[in-house]
């Protein structure tokens, strides 16, 4: 039923039944996934923030947990910590989204320009729909080369992937 007010935008109705729910199964990571959604959408931030500590607490090992625990060490400057998170991010998640903006964020903060680089070519290429690798790219480009023509290729390959014409 929450689901189903989230799809149709209703926050508030979404957060009343999992909030009922959670009253039930306290521990339930499903209800506690809803439970970030709906206070995402009715912007219910310290509410979010204690979920997603909840969760980690009781799943270290799920994605969303090894995503906050690497900004939190980065955001405290623990590179190498941030670094270890990486790479478990890239077990749980290879290839993916989360791993691609953790891994180039560690290279970007160790000062690694020619791995942030790599990376962010990596990752346009794996997920050419992504504004933000998109992006990265076609201003790696223009650095690199000063090729406007190269940029807007990349820009124009991201169009046709997100949108399926450019």
């Amino acid at each position: 039923l929450a689901e189903a007010h989230l799809r149709n935008d209703q926050a508030n109705d979404a957060w009343e039944v999992v909030t009922a729910s959670l009253q039930r199964h306290p521990d339930a990571i499903v209800l506690l996934m809803q439970a970030i959604e709906s206070y995402q959408r009715s912007q219910q931030r310290d509410q979010l923030v204690s979920t997603i500590e909840r969760i980690v607490a009781l799943r270290p090992d799920l994605p969303i947990a090894l995503t906050y625990a690497f900004q939190q060490a980065r955001d405290a400057k623990k590179l190498d910590e941030a670094e270890k998170l990486v790479q478990k991010i890239a077990a749980t998640l290879p290839g993916s989204p989360d791993y691609y903006d953790a891994a180039i964020a560690v290279a970007r903060d160790r000062q690694q320009l020619a791995t942030v680089v790599e990376l962010q070519a990596d990752a346009f290429k794996t997920y050419p729909d992504n504004a933000n690798f998109a992006q990265a790219a076609a201003y790696s480009v223009l650095r690199e080369t000063g090729s406007h023509d190269q940029a807007l290729e990349i820009v124009d390959r991201h169009l046709k992937a997100a949108y399926g014409e450019a």
